[in-house]
């Protein structure tokens, strides 16, 4: 099977993201966090197992052993995220440029500026 090329792959990351959010959607009922439409974001394979309880309540607890705070963290950091976009419309916000820190392989590096 061919592998993916960086530029066509998930991050990691973003793919546990949308598998707290998925969670939160569907332990939470519409909680902080909780957004149905992350659930279309993970392969097909999570998308199964996160159907039962038993696998959400593990994989949150699983979270809370080895980093405490960190399922809270990324749903608190993505909310912040959906509510500075949902309200640019109304604030008149016409742009947002978002950093990200590091690089991906197969990526260039942009020259840095002079002076």
């Amino acid at each position: 099977m061919a592998q993916k090329s960086v530029e066509n792959r998930h991050s990691e990351t973003a793919l546990f993201a949308a598998l707290c959010r998925a969670v939160a959607a569907k332990d939470d009922g519409g909680g902080p966090g909780a957004d149905d439409l992350a659930l279309h974001f993970l392969p097909p394979h999570v998308r199964f197992f996160i159907r039962f309880e038993g696998i959400r309540k593990r994989f949150i607890n699983n979270n809370m052993d080895m980093t405490p705070g960190g399922y809270e963290y990324v749903l608190v950091r993505t909310v912040f995220f959906d509510r500075l976009f949902t309200h640019c419309p109304e604030k008149d916000i016409a742009q947002i440029v978002c950093s990200v820190q590091g690089t991906t392989p197969g990526h260039t590096d942009l020259p840095t500026p002079v002076g």
